[in-house]
């Protein structure tokens, strides 16, 4: 029987078995590195040793740039659609002011700067994320391996790089990757023996809190440890930027009735005692920063406190500082309301880096975390492996309409099928739906009061009065809204209904309509900040 010949006369089956043998023996040498590499792992988190044990060569780099060109070719041939925050992200850099609604103007203004050079698309909103999070996991790298050694510190950088709530920062842009990053660069300036490093951590606290308000917990902190430390001439360094850097913030709320602060004040108080929420969030911190890493955070905390007082070590005492205050609030507020699995997020960094400095400074690692630091690597990765099944959409169907994928499903679809541009505008009910259709669909969008919601953005923007006379796209999830704001139209036609698909499976219907001469009116305001 005749076969293939591959190059030169040799057989392809030849060539294909020589290839199999030369997998075969990389897949090996790998392996007995990798097993060589976990054996020096555990070695140093059992001896109460700081500093370097072994160099670590260019292996790390070599990751971090293999990271790093991984995520962008991702962000470039994704389908996955801008979730709705990020399309609200991006509507905000069309619009930019000193703050807006929930945030402030950071978020904003790198979008803005993004789409300025790459256009308006997708990747251009997401590129600032891969850029944000792998220079996060330099800056990481750097801070874990001058407080707990390269072997240490290289092993608790790659634990929180697969950490899916690390892992999945660098392809969408939220707050978070930002915070992230300004977070570890507050640490490393703080850390730093540098006359002016007060200075450099009040002005990337001030950025940090410019882009979430979480992160004032992170300049509090440490003001509070430079007050244990004693040390008040650095007080001012550090206050005069980062007090200069909220101004923007206070400006805008003097305008707009304090309504950002209402809001974000609104998501730590509660009046019902819910424990059942307190057991979620403990769930979901198991798993998002995985369970190594979760446990070592809560011991380098407990122990941190202990160390604190007796030893006084100023880079204990400014990482405890840090993390602490961000544990303990998410703690209690989930005690009455729904705290999102994000929140704590930044309480891993500075735990992670604490707990390096107390194995430097002689404290030993429980038993049994030293006994699965092997394993822990294996979890971390099977973890993030698993949660990348159901991002990448390979969930069967019955499972799609609950997936959080399903955010970022069909909008690009649902934009195109939109009826033609013949109005002035669109009217829908909720902000994030509004997004969508105005990132996909083209179309300036304007977010009525049809039940019991919570101002937004949309509200302080108004504009309704310039309507007055036109023909507008009115597009609601529920068909009874139409009938709260026909009175304002002439008169208002049907034009069917537009699902918006995940393949087969259908995510949300919308009811379409086209209403003729708007009155001009504003609508009733919001019933909550």
């Amino acid at each position: 029987m005749r076969y293939l010949r591959g190059v030169g006369g040799v057989p392809t089956f030849v060539m294909l078995n020589l290839s199999l043998r030369k997998l075969a023996s990389l897949v090996r040498a790998f392996s007995r590195r990798l097993n060589q590499y976990l054996v020096t792992v555990q070695e140093a988190f059992s001896v109460n040793q700081g500093g370097p044990i072994t160099s670590a060569g260019r292996g790390p780099l070599i990751l971090w740039a293999i990271g790093f060109c991984g995520s962008v070719l991702v962000l470039s041939l994704t389908s996955l659609a801008l979730s709705p925050d990020e399309a609200h992200y991006w509507e905000w850099s069309k619009r930019l002011d000193l703050a807006y609604y929930s945030k402030g103007p950071i978020v904003s203004l790198v979008i803005a700067l993004s789409t300025k050079i790459l256009g308006d698309s997708a990747f251009a909103v997401r590129f600032p994320a891969a850029v944000f999070q792998a220079l996060f996991i330099l800056l990481f790298y750097r801070v874990a391996v001058s407080l707990g050694g390269r072997v240490r510190g290289g092993f608790v950088t790659l634990l929180v790089s697969l950490a899916p709530v690390f892992f999945y920062q660098r392809f969408f842009l939220t707050t978070d990757p930002l915070v992230s990053l300004l977070w570890v660069a507050a640490l490393n300036f703080a850390l730093s023996p540098v006359v002016r490093a007060p200075f450099y951590v009040g002005v990337v606290s001030g950025l940090a809190v410019l882009s979430k308000y979480t992160a004032a917990l992170l300049g509090g902190g440490y003001f509070a440890a430079l007050v244990v430390l004693n040390r008040g001439r650095s007080v001012h360094r550090f206050l005069i930027p980062f007090v200069l850097l909220l101004l923007p913030i206070l400006i805008w709320n003097a305008q707009n009735d304090w309504v950002n602060i209402a809001h974000n004040a609104g998501h730590v108080g509660g009046k019902t005692f819910r424990p059942l929420k307190f057991i979620e969030l403990f769930g979901s911190q198991i798993l998002l920063p995985g369970p190594w890493i979760f446990l070592f955070s809560l011991w380098s905390v407990w122990r941190g406190g202990w160390i604190a007082m007796k030893v006084r070590d100023p880079s204990v005492v400014i990482l405890l500082a840090t993390a602490l205050p961000l544990l303990i609030l998410c703690a209690v507020v989930s005690l009455t309301r729904t705290v999102y699995a994000n929140w704590p997020m930044p309480f891993y960094i500075s735990s992670s880096l604490l707990g390096l400095r107390l194995l430097a400074l002689g404290e030993l690692l429980p038993k049994s975390l030293v006994r699965y630091a092997r394993e822990a690597l294996f979890i971390q990765f099977a973890l993030t492996v698993v949660s990348l099944y159901f991002f990448l959409g390979l969930a069967p169907d019955i499972l799609k309409p609950k997936l959080q994928t399903r955010k970022f499903i069909g909008w690009e679809e649902f934009g195109a099928a939109l009826p033609a541009a013949d109005s002035a505008g669109v009217i829908t009910e909720n902000y994030d739906v509004a997004s969508e259709i105005a990132f996909y669909g083209k179309r300036t969008v304007y977010v009525g009061v049809f039940d019991d919601r919570r101002m937004n953005q949309y509200d302080l923007w108004g504009g309704w009065e310039s309507l007055k006379g036109q023909d507008l796209l009115l597009v609601f999830k529920y068909p009874e809204s139409v009938q709260k704001i026909e009175k304002r139209f002439q008169s208002v036609a049907p034009l069917g209904s537009l699902k918006r698909r995940w393949d087969e499976t259908e995510l949300q219907e919308f009811f379409l309509y086209l209403g003729k001469s708007y009155d001009g009116s504003a609508p009733q305001p919001p019933t909550g900040r």
